[in-house]
């Protein structure tokens, strides 16, 4: 039960305390209509069956996952992989300098600085990568002021980055076929020949996969989308922040003004 005199104090300056707490609730609730709004668009990938492995061959007792790095049927490295690939700085440098040559992604202060790291660093706020690790799919989302530039720069980081995947994969390949053509005609062994022509196959179907497919890397599950609602501000965390602050703000007030009249 309260005192006599916490009564009084309570009767006193409970109606000080409820108005500054609610004219700080209703101070950020209406802050946010000054503040930016962001959309996030986002676009859900799984990776694609040529590089999970999943039309694998294997050469007798040597299998081809053991020629590519032993990443070939096993997802979740690949996953991570992909999301560094995808977050790098040089990746990113690349999107911006083919991708945004009128400038929108950021405000014109940050392109004034001229700094190839502030750029990186200002895109990787608003670009974020998940990764599930469980069902091998990769979540891509970007925020903006604007709904259809967010959605735009989703479907073209996809698009560059399948196009840098097939482009290193048709060289690495062409390598690899011009080095076996090189050993083929020096080899006498019927066996090593053989091995060699499996191998040479091989090499052969990635590049002519590779030379066709666009999404040779990424397959799009979810495509990324025009969001109508914004992601930020959010009223009510503004308001409910607002009302927090001022309830606290309120009580040093009231007990401080307590104190002095007594």
């Amino acid at each position: 039960t309260l005192t006599n005199s916490e009564t009084n104090w309570f009767k006193e300056n409970y109606i000080k305390v409820i108005s500054i707490t609610l004219f700080f609730g209703f101070f950020g609730l209406f802050s946010t209509f000054f503040i930016p709004k962001t959309f996030k668009s986002t676009v859900t990938l799984e990776i694609a069956e040529q590089i999970s492995g999943g039309s694998q061959n294997s050469f007798g007792n040597l299998s081809l996952s053991g020629l590519a790095g032993g990443l070939i049927g096993n997802s979740s490295p690949q996953l991570q992989v992909i999301s560094k690939k995808i977050q790098s700085r040089n990746f990113i440098l690349s999107y911006l300098k083919k991708y945004d040559e009128d400038q929108l992604v950021f405000k014109q202060n940050i392109y004034k600085t001229g700094n190839k790291d502030v750029y990186v660093r200002e895109f990787l706020k608003y670009f974020k990568t998940l990764s599930d690790d469980e069902t091998s799919l990769l979540t891509l989302s970007f925020e903006h002021t604007s709904p259809v530039i967010a959605k735009n720069t989703l479907e073209n980081i996809v698009s560059e980055f399948n196009l840098s995947e097939r482009t290193n994969e048709m060289q690495l390949s062409q390598k690899m076929i011009d080095s076996l053509m090189e050993d083929l005609i020096v080899e006498n062994s019927s066996e090593t020949r053989s091995f060699l022509n499996q191998i040479y196959i091989y090499y052969l179907q990635k590049l002519k996969i590779s030379s066709v497919k666009e999404d040779y890397a990424l397959e799009v599950i979810d495509p990324a989308f025009i969001p109508e609602l914004h992601e930020f501000p959010r009223k009510s965390l503004f308001a409910i922040f607002g009302m927090v602050l001022g309830l606290i703000l309120s009580s040093i007030f009231v007990n401080i003004s307590s104190k002095k009249d007594a």
